[in-house]
């Protein structure tokens, strides 16, 4: 009984920094995107928000929008 709660709470705890994460991503898409370029410190942080993201299995949508962040202009400020 005990490891069963202990589980559902890892696991609600893994979803909750999962959903976390893919709002921080999609706040980061839209603010650069109204911008038309990225900085290279907001492409690092995406890149590491996603890496984790991905870790705790996210995908899909959130996947194409990286990377089109990717592909954006990279700019100093």
């Amino acid at each position: 009984m005990i490891v069963c709660m202990l589980w559902r709470k890892q696991c609600a705890t893994e979803l909750g920094i999962q959903a976390l994460l893919r709002d921080r991503i999609l706040r980061a898409y839209y603010h650069y995107q109204e911008r038309g370029t990225i900085t290279l410190h907001g492409l690092d942080n995406v890149n590491k928000l996603y890496e984790q993201y991905h870790n705790l299995g996210g995908n899909g949508t959130v996947t194409k929008l990286v990377n089109d962040l990717r592909e954006m202009e990279v700019v100093d400020g």
